[in-house]
């Protein structure tokens, strides 16, 4: 036989012993019958921005902070739209019907250390002088209560801050913990002077650089300085202009100790300060401002750079930002705070918002007039409110880029209630439903069109979504939207701008060059526009009127005077509302028509449900003799549908199947039953199994002697 022949003989006794295991190995048995019971799951605990009951909002000007303190103070005006500066604050004192309400910032003073210089680079020394700190005494005694102590670097308005749960290690001055980090790092007081020496024996003298103009921050550097000598290092202060210490921090030319550092963290990045500090980032403008390497925070980043899913950016950051606390390159000494003020005498039911304050968007869907009140919240606002900020109808006309600081963290935005947005950073800093009903993040590699260095965010629109013309909102306004701001450079990102691809009606997918997990975020919180009303208008220039000023938010104009006043009604059409409804089939298809057991049977299915579908799983049942097997696959999600095969069973009588759907928010159902079975008629003319099981046997004997006796002819 040739060796061309013997191949086809064993390859053909190979498929056949294949088709012999089939009958005679079974996968797992599962206890019970061929259909599980379903169980359905907890209705969703989800929130979503919606109406609120308040009818009318009136934004007013005053000429002074005075003046407009006074009207909240007396009830004629219900909040201040704007956020206070610091040295504000105690003016409120002096209003006794004023209420404040505290936010964080992002703003906060770093104490970073020079890495790179001897003995600095040594993290036990690092850390004693975090040990020695006394941060408490600094927040309270010389800021006076005004800002808030951290030992990460991390916002404290953020989500992901551990602080809440794991902050305190260096909260307050531990001398006996610095020391005993000092003399891990070999640093001992050899020449008993009460300070020790580096642990080449040299004497060591650090220096504090210091802003010379900035009183409270002077002041803090010279009780740094105490700590640190109480804990044996001996410190001084070098003091420079605040801006030439800035800026030659940020660039790299000053040869520096310590340094006193004042540094605004991203609003929507929680692991910026471990990517910064990679080592790759070493000396580069703006980045790795103390010199720090270190292996350990070099993976961390990479982690959160590559990080497959959402969940795994987070834990790199979790795991990153207590690599840096306890390395220690550089020590947050506190967050700044700053200040909306309100009063609750003619309405109630106040957010505490530490986020975006008293004029953030939760407050008109979520104050109530006390009885006997009007439906009304008053707006007290300074002239720059109308001459800096609100200066058209047209959102964009100002020229201000849409930055966090526009939209949401100085000043109350009548745009954001009157164009709706796709998410809502609710006050614990979490996002929630607003236009869209959900949204999922696409990062390299899980999609095939995305490049290795893009990310996606796909937002689906509330099919409900209307403007207050009437018109429905779909995903073609969020594409308009998107490259409007794009092409006009209205977005901080706009040159990382991709494109928007429309799947259907209702969901957008959004492409940014960079990956970044948390892209949801930054375009979230951007109004909507509507493409009927915008297209072929001057972005930049065209002057709406009152009924041109449509949106699809919780209010609408009613009237706008430019410089001095603006009126916004509810709009009794707003529609968000808590999606709790399960996916729903639409249509399906068997194939082939009239299948059986012994046959390949792909089901294909499509779906109809308000959010994004999550999962499809597809179960199902057969038999093998007396013994039922259950089994389940997720299926495929393809422009034609959702798609899975029950494989052929040669020896079932039987197969009954199940799908189950279920949507981001955890709505499920079964959304699909069937079944089909062999006949009787079938069962009596077909083979035995069994039968068929030993003559598949018996011929695989047969080729196996058919090969020997050809190889010992040859």
């Amino acid at each position: 036989m040739s060796a061309t022949a013997q191949s086809r003989v064993v390859r053909l006794f190979v498929a056949f012993l294949m088709m012999a295991s089939s009958f005679c190995i079974p996968p797992m048995a599962i206890p019970g019958g061929p259909m599980g019971r379903f169980t359905a799951l907890a209705e969703s605990e989800q929130q979503v921005y919606t109406a609120g009951v308040i009818d009318r909002i009136e934004v007013v000007r005053y000429d002074t902070l005075d003046a407009a303190l006074a009207a909240i103070d007396t009830g004629q005006a219900d909040l201040l739209g704007h956020r206070l500066l610091r040295n504000d604050f105690s003016t409120v004192d002096s209003y006794t019907g004023v209420k404040k309400q505290w936010m964080y910032d992002t703003l906060a003073e770093i104490l970073t250390v020079n890495c790179a210089k001897y003995p600095l680079n040594n993290y036990h020394l690092r850390r004693a002088i975090a040990y020695a700190i006394d941060k408490v005494n600094i927040t309270d005694s010389i800021m006076n209560g005004t800002v808030d102590v951290a030992d990460f670097l991390i916002p404290l308005g953020s989500q992901y801050s551990p602080e809440t749960t794991e902050g305190g290690l260096f909260y307050q001055s531990n001398l006996l913990a610095a020391q005993k980090e000092l003399a891990q790092a070999g640093m001992l007081d050899v020449d008993e002077d009460g300070m020790v020496e580096a642990p080449n024996g040299s004497e060591i003298v650090l220096a504090i650089a210091a802003p010379a103009d900035n009183e409270a921050i002077l002041e803090a550097a010279q009780v740094i300085t105490e700590n640190m000598r109480s804990a044996g290092l001996n410190t001084t202060v070098v003091t420079y202009p605040f801006t030439w210490l800035q800026e030659a921090l940020n660039n790299h030319t000053i040869d520096y100790d310590l340094a006193i550092y004042e540094l605004e963290f991203p609003d929507y990045d929680p692991g910026w300060a471990i990517t910064t500090l990679h080592s790759k980032l070493k000396g580069v403008v703006g980045e790795n401002i103390p010199n720090f390497a270190d292996t350990q925070v070099n993976q961390v980043a990479e982690d959160y750079e590559t990080g497959y899913t959402v969940q795994e950016h987070v834990d790199a950051v979790l795991r990153g930002l207590t690599l840096l606390r306890d390395l220690a390159p550089m020590i947050p000494l506190f967050f700044y705070r700053t200040l909306s003020v309100y009063t609750d005498t003619n309405l109630v039911g106040w957010p505490n918002n530490t986020r975006s304050g008293a004029f953030s968007v939760w407050t008109p869907v979520s104050v109530q007039p006390r009885e006997g009140k009007e439906s009304v919240l008053k707006v007290a606002v300074l002239p720059e409110f109308f001459t800096d900020f609100f200066t058209s109808l047209n959102p964009f006309k100002s020229g201000h880029v849409l930055s966090s600081h526009w939209l949401w963290k100085d000043q109350f935005n009548p745009y954001l209630l009157v164009y709706d947005t796709p998410i809502a950073t609710a006050p614990d800093g979490g996002p929630v439903p607003r236009e869209a009903t959900s949204w999922r993040m696409v990062l390299p590699g899980m999609a095939p069109d995305l490049g290795n260095n893009e990310s996606r965010v796909v937002f689906m629109s509330d099919q409900n979504a209307n403007f207050t013309d009437g018109t429905g909102l779909y995903a073609v306004d969020y594409k308009f939207t998107m490259e409007t701001y794009a092409n006009h450079s209205l977005i901080p990102q706009a040159d990382d701008f991709v494109g928007v691809r429309i799947i259907g009606s209702y969901v957008a997918a959004i492409d940014f060059r960079g990956v970044d997990a948390f892209l949801f975020r930054r375009l979230g919180e951007l109004p909507i526009l509507p493409e009927h009303i915008w297209r072929g208008k001057d972005v930049m220039s065209w002057e709406p009127n009152v009924e041109e000023a449509i949106g699809s938010g919780p209010f609408k104009v009613e009237s706008y005077t430019p410089g001095q006043s603006l009126v916004l009604a509810a709009n009794p059409t707003y529609y968000p509302e808590i999606d709790t409804e399960p996916p729903e089939l639409v249509s399906h298809t068997v194939s082939p028509d009239d299948p059986i057991p012994v046959v390949t049977v792909e089901l294909r299915i499509h779906l109809h449900d308000r959010s994004i579908i999550d999962s499809v799983v597809l179960t199902y049942s057969f038999d093998r003799g007396s013994v039922n097997f259950t089994e389940s696959t997720e299926m495929e999600e393809t422009p034609g549908g959702y798609v899975a095969e029950i494989p052929a069973h040669l020896t079932a009588t039987f197969v009954e199947y199940y799908v189950n759907a279920t949507d981001i928010w955890g709505n499920s159902a079964v959304v699909l039953v069937g079944g089909y079975r062999l006949t009787t008629h079938q069962q009596q003319e077909g083979p035995d199994p069994l039968l068929l099981a030993g003559a598949v046997g018996a011929l695989g004997v047969a080729v196996v002697l058919l090969v020997i006796r050809q190889r010992k002819s040859s």
